[in-house]
This record gives structure tokens, sequence and C-alpha cells, in this order.
């Protein structure tokens, strides 16, 4: 596990989800390609779709989804959804969620 997402686990289970615990807090870990990348996997995008949507190649895309995978610790495709829902990332009115034709 990461010690960056370690340590965020630690403090929420030390202020026991108390009124300043951030639901939200093992997002912060990520950079906001990293969770873009994220929220688009989550929507079901393929890595050559992401690539194109974000503007890079499908490698620079894989390496943000190990990276992702790496600091959450999160192994498939199941999981990133899962958690992006757990997260509230998956909100329908985001741009990301918006189908397009370079998405098809």
């Amino acid at each position: 596990m990461d010690p960056r997402l370690a340590d965020v686990l630690v403090q929420d289970v030390l202020a026991k989800k108390g009124p300043r615990a951030d639901p939200k807090r093992p997002v912060r870990i990520l950079s906001d390609r990293e969770l873009q990348v994220l929220k688009l996997v989550a929507l079901g995008y393929t890595s050559a779709q992401i690539a194109q949507r974000i503007h890079v190649g499908v490698k620079t895309v894989e390496t943000y989804r190990s990276r992702v995978a790496e600091k959450l610790g999160l192994r498939t495709r199941r999981d990133v959804i899962r958690f992006a829902m757990q997260m509230g990332l998956l909100a329908q009115d985001t741009p990301e969620s918006q189908p397009d034709s370079s998405a098809q």
C-alpha cells in the first residue's frame, strides 16, 4: 500500500470518522490527471478512448492507470467503479459522463 494512502487511512481511523473527517480524502493523493483518468475508466472508456479524449498517448494513459492502481490498491475495473461511486466521482453532470463521438 502506498504510504500516503496508509497515512490517510490511519488518520481516518484515529478521527473515527468525526465531524472533521473528509470521506473523499483518499482521492487527494491523486494528481488532477490521475483523477481524470480514474473517472473515465470508471465510466467505461478504453485506454485508447481516454488517450484521444485527453490528448495524450495510450501508453501515457496506461501509466496513469497504473499509478492510480498503485496509490489506491485498485486492481480491477470493478474496483475502480466501486471506488469512484463511493467517492461520488460519477456525477451525471460531469463533462466526462457525456458521451461524444470521440468516445464511441
